[in-house]
This record gives structure tokens, sequence and C-alpha cells, in this order.
């Protein structure tokens, strides 16, 4: 069990938190009362109180003025604006994608940050019958691989410390970083670069290269990666790629209404991003 992780029943507990939640979908109504939840969702009127009071704890639910009856939370709202802006960064990347896998001939990855993790939302497969395909919404680990590094050098210091607190630095591969320290080190570097390259982090014979995306408000949003063979990409050059990668990133962070001189933040994630 990774460190962390939490025992079956608190999982349990989490689907039917989430169960609560769902019952206001299948309820025309704005407002639901204790008795209609406990309708919706099967369990007992203790357990679907405790739920909401929780729920309402955390701001996903709320109660009416009278105290009667329960309604969805601001903060779910939040959580919906979110969301969005994925599928805004999907949608503006997948030209520039395809572009880019015309030009390098090879696979492109999109990838947000999820947690301790990295997903891949969108990808254009490389036209060569030798690649290294990562499948849509993959889970993969942020400290190997170029994709997973961008998005962990732009966590702000005491985001990056819990990380590194809560993360076991598996070796995956010959190259995988093994270290905390060397870890922060890479880290430095990807943020002056601009970009990170990597080989043989987590699959023998595989390279990425990746740069960061931003929005408007200078939050990076995800990370833009060219994975392939190595030695196809070393024979393609690696300072062609590299400018390649980086000028569709920026491509799509301008579309995302990015200005070089917005201030920088913190990597935007959901309230609370694969390739090589």
């Amino acid at each position: 069990m990774e460190k962390g992780a939490k025992p079956y029943y608190m999982i349990r507990s989490l689907q039917r938190a989430f169960s609560v939640l769902e019952a206001f979908l299948a309820r025309p109504e704005s407002e639901l009362s204790l008795a209609e939840l406990t309708r919706a969702v099967g369990l007992n009127r203790t357990t679907v109180w405790r739920l909401a009071l929780c729920l309402e704890g955390l701001g996903y639910l709320e109660r009416t003025p009278d105290g009667r009856s329960f309604r969805l939370g601001l903060k779910l709202l939040r959580l919906g604006t979110a969301v969005q802006a994925r599928l805004d960064v999907r949608r503006a990347a997948h030209p520039v994608m395809e572009e880019l896998a015309r030009a390098t001939e090879e696979s492109v990855y999109l990838l947000v940050l999820v947690g301790n993790y990295r997903v891949c939302i969108d990808m254009v497969e490389s036209p060569h019958p030798i690649l290294h395909r990562i499948s849509l919404g993959e889970i993969l680990p942020l400290y190997a691989g170029a994709a997973g590094k961008v998005l962990l050098a732009s966590l702000s210091p005491e985001r990056l410390a819990a990380y590194l607190s809560e993360v076991e630095l598996e070796p995956l591969c010959r190259n995988t970083v093994r270290d905390r320290e060397t870890l922060v080190q890479q880290l430095e570097q990807v943020r002056r670069d601009g970009f990170a390259l990597t080989t043989d982090e987590r699959f023998q014979g595989s390279s990425s290269i990746a740069a960061p995306i931003y929005d408007f408000t200078g939050a990076v949003v995800a990370a833009l990666s060219v994975v392939g063979p190595s030695q196809r990409m070393e024979a393609r050059g690696w300072e062609r790629l590299i400018a390649q990668t980086k000028e569709a990133a920026h491509k799509i962070s301008r579309q995302l209404g990015f200005s070089p001189a917005a201030p920088s933040a913190e990597v935007a994630t959901e309230e609370g991003g694969g390739a090589q």
C-alpha cells in the first residue's frame, strides 16, 4: 500500500459521500431534505445526516436558510471551473499537437497534474510503427519523465516539500532519480531552461522532451511532451526537437491568454498531469 493510502473502509465512506452529492444530479430540485437524500442514497438516516454534515463542513453542501434542506455548495463550482480549464487547454492544444507530431514524427502528449501524479488528457501518435504509447487517462509518476518534471518544477517550495515527503522514489529504469536532493537539482535546471529532457527514466530506450503550458494568470496548467525511441530522436537532433516543443507550448499558452509579463504562479490544480 502506498504511503499515506487509506484502508478500504475509508474508500467506502468516500463512495457514500459521493452518492450524497450525486443525488442532486438525479433530481430536478435544487434543494433536498434529509428524508429525500436518505431515499435517494439508500442508506440509513443517521449515516446520511453525518455525511451531509461532513460535506457541509468541507463546503461541498450548504444548508438552506430554514436549516431543513441541503443544496450544492459553491466549492463544487470551483471544481467545475478547474475541469473547464482542462477542457479549454485541450481544445487549444490539440491542433498544435497535431502540427508538432507531423513536424517531429514522434508521439505528442498533453499531461496535467492530479494530486501527486500526472495524467494524460490528450495525445497524437507517431506515424512510425515503433513508438511508446501512453493511454488517455493513464496515471503516471511525476519524478520520472520530462512532463512530470516540468509539472513538479512549477510547484511552490511548500507544495514541492510536501510531495517529496509523501512519495517514494521507486526505480523504474536505469536513469530514474533515486534521491530527493538530485531531484531538486534537476527541477532547478528545468526552471532555468524552460524545458525538461529525459532518457531511460521510465522505459529503456525511450526519451522525452517537455515544456510547460501557461494560462492567462501565468500558472502552469499542463505539460506538452514529445516522446519516442532515443536513437531516433537523437538522430533528428535534440536542439531541433527542444525548440519545436518549446515553440508549440508557447503557442498554446498564447492561445490561453498567457503573456510573458504575467506573474508566474504555482501549477494550477483541481480543488484540494502521460509521456515517458
